[in-house]
């Protein structure tokens, strides 16, 4: 009956989910025997990716450039390094840049086996040939759609084109194709408007009996027709392998952990490893893996039908962080007030110095930005790409008025950062402290959300008893203004313009005007190509600091900072490999507060740095080097899977830390990954294992304070090099996850999604919680708005996302936020998310390949179990949307007054009391009760017509799969639900039955 089959498909979801190992290629690391031996999706991904950019740098030239066709792929070895050294030349851009496009790409790759197991379409499993292919076409349509755009998103198209290449990568390891074709691609796969092979019918029989133990036993058990493609089954997925008779049947996928492999026809075939216990067609894993490659740089280089051929040149380079120019902006943010006039001369010559020695080059600036203020004024804003312009632009600067001494700073840093490139730096000149200082917190969550540094030449020393203005605009140096009632504000600025500093990488420097044309050598540092971190560390008082210089350093940058206010001049001193000291560095600028040094006199060896001051120190030393590395956070599920890390690390949590490591081709040996503390101290050693690919893998614990990431090695010459990340990561109490992702697709007819987060006190003491969503767009409402969890606790919340104008196109994009704070610490942990809408939502709920009949709304009573107890009052409306929701045992959550969910459609939806599921009886798992409580009810419009609610569970945010309907309504039902045959490493099989009594809790389900 309708609700047997309702609940036992609710709980197989939960159960089956943790049997899914693999959809098909592998994710990232194959559990195999021989895993080095396997491609998976990253490897596969990233070698493809590599040679998309160097087929397409081939054809595309620099000026003056002697690279032919054929120069760049054959590179050996070909990485990012490697490519970025020969197209542009040693050290001029940085390879980091194109390895996080790449790695951006592979991670909205992988998502598709972590959130969208459960579907067999996205795997081009279950003979979903059609659907896949749909899939494909709207995901590629959306991406050309989006990319066409005036100013995309490029993290988001790089997310949507990973999801494509995974669809695109499953169809050759999951269906027949390189079996009737070998290894080649298929160019129709994913177009638009072109009809791809017949597939195999519902009723067809396409395979036989084998054994998928036996190495080469079901080679040859394919027995569909020729030009037909089929694929296999999988358990755990929404649809159910019909069943065989005889020795013949439907295809499984296969492999030892999906239990359909033992169905009429047993066996399978799938290519995803080279392990015949895994994959029964493992011999053809190479013919799959040289496909699906060729096939991912078709998607992006194929003639005709490519993404280069719908794109401009410059998006296309964007989209791989590559360009012909800088990425970043030249943006200066002025104060011109009457004091000003000397600061504003020399930032003219200073730029126009730039701008002579930057253009042409790969290091002029994308393009220029200028923000005057003063008070009670600032802008216009002036943002150009033509140099000339921007010339013409800061010489009509003219210093004058003024008022009181505070000026607008930060309304003009805050515009210079809006107007920006993301990765840019603005420089702030100013003599005056801030009059909107309450807008400090806003800047610096508005420069590290637009990863742009902001650095501020200070160039008075009494704040705001600077120089009296004249009338004529000119300063006049003997006119103080008093200082009785100003210098806490002064001393409130000079923190804010720190604070910002500190929080976005960049600095203050307190110069005068004699020392302000030395300073702003830190501008044309910016522009740099391939800068690295080394060290970071603090010392106290007289010390020593050393540093390794490795072979690929050419340039080294140290700066130095102090809070100490007392000293005139950092004293120091510089000794080379040799111990004699260097007295070749330039110093940039020495305040007492900041130092600065800079040398391309480069000795490879340890460095020394000495100190003479009885002050602490905070030290930075950066270089330019193509040796440096990303990470990436992950967690592991129950069969040792990884799975994503969603925001902060919490204390003393598991984690795994993937590392992308660039310019292989000058390192020998990596040779481990260390802990640092804030001041630089070594907090642990994390070993690491070669995945290939410059991909290594470490576990580790998190430790109890924030931490940050050293990797150290030796160069080809044996010669040791650190490379240091100079962001601490922030450690937590609590967490936030995401169980259905990071990226939601929204239909564009406004069919609501439900969308789920967990909230879990990792502390030893209860804890009160405010939480905040927040999205422009797309989000309606969300719950709770703040939540007290008791210890070792965790609540379910959930956000509703729709699109609101019918208007709004295929494409239109929101990035949005989950945040949870701790009243108690005052720490918080993050989550964003993104929400893109997609034509195929609704047209991929709406093709089916078999016939489906609509029914009536069937009313399911029910009564579950759970490890952790739920309540909550009586609420209107099926979708949980009024003043309550679940709550956990030990949680309570509160929200403020919210729409209900009703109110967004435009057509009625029944309501009714309905009283939450309260748990007394242990199941297995606690998502159980979430699951079953996002079973909702949809609209109806008409009779025959029924518009889905697409809810997020603890598996998915897409809809609920179709289930069959034997038409009966019964309200007061006992149900016995088997749940079988869960695969547990180690204890092998555990079959758990579970009893659960119906009676007079009320769901209502449609039939999709």
């Amino acid at each position: 009956m309708m609700s047997d089959r309702v609940l036992c498909f609710a709980l197989m979801v939960l159960i089956s989910s943790s049997l899914n190992c693999t959809e098909a290629f592998y994710a990232i690391v194959s559990k195999t025997s021989a895993p080095e031996d396997d491609f998976t999706h990253k490897t596969i991904s990233h070698r493809a990716l590599l040679r998309v950019v160097a087929r397409y740098l081939e054809a595309n030239p620099r000026p003056g450039s002697s690279i032919r066709s054929g120069d760049l792929v054959s590179l050996e070895p070909l990485t990012s390094s490697s490519l970025c050294t020969a197209y542009y030349g040693a050290g001029q851009i940085s390879a980091i840049d194109l390895e996080g496009a790449i790695e951006e790409m592979i991670s909205g790759n992988l998502n598709v086996d972590f959130f969208q197991s459960l579907f067999p379409e996205p795997h081009f499993n279950a003979e979903k040939i059609k659907k896949g292919n749909l899939r494909l076409q709207n995901t590629r349509d959306t991406i050309i759609s989006y990319l066409q755009k005036s100013e995309p998103d490029y993290s988001t198209a790089r997310t949507l084109i990973g999801e494509y290449l995974h669809i695109l990568q499953d169809f050759y390891s999951n269906t027949n194709w390189v079996e009737m074709k070998g290894a080649i691609p298929y160019e129709d796969l994913g177009l638009s408007g072109v009809h791809i092979l017949v597939h195999s019918k519902p009723s067809e029989n396409t395979c036989t009996n084998c054994d998928d133990g036996i190495p080469g036993d079901c080679d040859s058990n394919l027995i569909v027709a020729a030009d037909t493609l089929t694929s296999g089954y999988k358990s755990g997925q929404q649809t159910k392998k019909p069943k065989g008779s005889g020795d013949q049947g439907k295809c499984s996928h296969g492999g030892r952990y999906d239990q359909t492999r033992n169905m009429i026809a047993t066996g399978g075939i799938n290519k995803e490893s080279h392990d015949p216990q895994l994959s029964p067609h493992n011999s053809l894993h190479e013919e799959a893996t040289l496909s699906a490659m060729m096939a991912t740089e078709n998607f992006f280089l194929a003639e005709g039908y490519g993404l280069r051929n719908n794109i401009s040149d410059d998006t296309f380079l964007r989209l791989f962080n590559l360009r012909q120019t800088s990425l970043k902006s030249l943006s200066i943010a002025m104060d011109v007030t009457g004091s000003m006039h000397d600061d504003i001369q020399e930032a003219k010559e200073i730029c126009y110095k730039l701008i002579d020695e930057r253009v042409g080059t790969v290091n002029e600036p994308a393009d220029y930005v200028l923000v005057p203020f003063s008070d009670p004024g600032y802008g216009p804003v002036y943002k150009t790409t033509d140099p000339e312009e921007f010339r013409a632009a800061i010489s009509n600067l003219t210093a004058d008025g003024g008022g009181d001494c505070p000026e607008l700073s930060m309304t003009g840093i805050e515009l210079a950062i809006l107007n920006s490139l993301p990765g840019s730096e603005v420089f702030v000149f100013t003599d005056a402290d801030a009059k909107d200082i309450n807008k400090t917190d806003d800047v610096i969550a508005l420069g590290q959300a637009r990863k742009t540094k902001v650095t501020n030449f200070f160039t008075s020393e009494r704040g705001c008893s600077r120089r009296r203005r004249s009338t004529d605009g000119q300063s006049n140096a003997n006119a103080i203004v008093p200082m009785t009632e100003q210098r806490p504000r002064r001393r409130r600025s000079l923190d804010a313009y720190e604070r910002i500093a500190t929080a976005t990488g960049g600095l203050v420097l307190q110069v005068t005007k004699v020392e302000l044309s030395t300073a702003t050598e830190i501008i044309n540092l910016s522009f740099e190509g391939a800068e690295v971190t080394i060290l970071i560390v603090d010392v106290i008082g007289r010390s020593s600091v050393t540093f390794p210089v490795d072979n690929t350093v050419s340039k080294i940058e140290i700066s130095v900072s102090t809070t100490d206010k007392s000293l005139s001049r950092i004293s120091y001193d510089v000794t080379g490999p040799d111990g004699l000291l260097r007295n070749d560095t330039t110093e940039v600028v020495n305040t007492g507060r900041q130092l600065v040094l800079v040398t391309n006199l480069i000795d490879i060896g340890e460095w020394r740095l000495n100190f003479y001051d009885y002050s602490s120190l905070h030290i930075v030393v950066n270089a330019t080097s193509q040796i440096d590395f990303l990470y990436t956070f992950y967690s592991e599920d129950d069969t040792g899977q990884l799975v994503p890390f969603f925001g902060l690390p919490v204390i003393n949590q598991n984690i795994s830390i993937l590392l992308s490591v660039t310019g292989l081709e000058y390192i020998s040996t990596i040779v481990n990954l260390i802990l640092t503390s804030k001041n630089g101290s070594e907090l642990g050693y994390v070993g690491l294992t070669d995945l290939g690919d410059g991909a290594y893998l470490g576990q580790t614990t998190v430790p109890s304070e924030d931490f940050g990431l050293q990797l150290r090695g030796l160069d080809n010459n044996s010669v040791e090099f650190y490379r240091t990340k100079s962001i601490d990561v922030k450690v937590r109490s609590v967490s936030l996850t995401m169980p259905s992702g990071v990226k939601y697709s929204l239909d564009p007819g406004g069919i609501p999604l439900q969308i789920n987060f967990t909230i879990s006190n990792h502390g030893d003491e209860a804890d009160n919680y405010t939480v905040k969503v927040e999205d422009a767009m797309f989000v309606q409402e969300f719950f709770p708005d703040t939540l007290q969890l008791e210890a070792r606790a965790e609540f379910t919340g959930y956000m509703v996302a729709a699109v609101k104008n019918n208007r709004t196109t295929s494409g239109a994009t929101s990035t949005g936020s989950v945040e949870v704070y701790s009243n108690s610490s005052g720490t918080s942990n993050e989550v964003n998310f993104k929400l893109i809408v997609m034509d195929y939502v609704e047209d991929y709920r709406e093709i089916e390949e078999e016939s489906s009949v609509v029914t009536s709304p069937v009313t399911v009573s029910i009564a579950t179990t759970s490890t952790t107890a739920i309540s909550s009052s009586t609420h209107k409306s099926t979708l949980m949307t009024s003043q309550q929701a679940p709550v956990a045992t030990g949680a309570t959550a509160t929200t403020s007054s919210m729409s209900t969910f009703a109110s967004m459609q435009s057509t009625s939806v029944t309501t009714e009391e309905q009283p939450m599921v309260t748990t007394t009886t242990a199941i297995t798992t606690p998502s159980t009760t979430k699951l079953l409580s996002t079973i909702l009810s949809t609209k109806s419009s008409s009779p025959t017509i029924q518009e889905e609610l697409v809810t997020s569970t603890a598996a998915s945010a897409t809809t609920m799969p179709s289930l069959d309907d034997e038409g009966t309504s019964p309200r007061n039902t006992i149900i016995t639900v088997a749940v079988v045959a869960v695969m547990v490493p180690v204890i092998g099989i555990l079959i758990a039955v579970c009893i659960v009594t119906v009676n007079e809790r009320k769901l209502t389900y449609y039939k999709s």
